[in-house]
């Protein structure tokens, strides 16, 4: 977000592009990253294959499942965080970097006196968004993993939630469950809240 409000050109079409995957349709996002990790027809395989490296089944060894959903989430939801660091970026008064420039502040110096203490409330809403979007992420382990495999490597609890509930309908396990990862999302707010408001 710091880059992209000083120093790449074009900003907004670079925005627009970053932007681009949020507005997109989880199920079609989760269906096209299938598509290119797909081991016999996939794209990365075929890249991969021009460097002699033979096909992977990235979808069916738990390690590599975990980072192939960790790498489509980080891509789908890194422009909606850039969009809010940026917009707190972009209320910070630019009179702050004159005056501790004259006073002989290095742009580091200046990164970690102005801009992280001024930033905490956008990193804040961040951090707090971004802990509700892992606990609560469904459509992605789902398709891109057909229901959390495998052996359950990529099992997120709303998806666990979803198969107690209606795959074994144990409907009062369930809720149970929901009732739990909300105190849970509660007590992880209130404690980042907490140890940004001490620094």
């Amino acid at each position: 977000a710091l880059l992209n409000s000083k120093y790449i050109k074009l900003r907004n079409v670079f925005r627009t592009f970053i932007f681009l995957p949020y507005v997109t349709a989880s199920v079609a996002v989760a269906y096209c990253f299938q598509s290119l990790l797909d081991k016999d027809y996939g794209l990365v395989n075929l890249f991969l294959s021009w460097f002699g490296v033979d096909s992977i089944a990235w979808l069916n060894y738990p390690s590599l499942a975990r980072i192939c959903l960790s790498s489509l989430v980080t891509w789908r939801w890194l422009g909606y965080n850039m969009i809010i660091l940026l917009a707190g970026l972009q209320n910070i008064p630019p009179e702050l970097y004159e005056v501790a420039k004259i006073d002989g502040a290095t742009t580091t110096q200046s990164f970690f006196r102005i801009t992280l203490p001024l930033m905490k409330p956008m990193l804040l809403f961040c951090i707090i968004l971004s802990t509700i979007g892992t606990f609560s992420l469904f459509d992605e382990p789902y398709i891109l993993t057909s229901g959390g495999g495998p052996m359950d490597a990529t099992l997120t609890p709303v998806l666990y939630l979803y198969k107690v509930g209606f795959n074994f309908l144990h409907f009062g396990v369930a809720s149970s469950i929901a009732y739990v990862l909300f105190i849970i999302l509660l007590i992880l707010s209130v404690f980042w809240i907490k140890i940004l408001e001490e620094k």
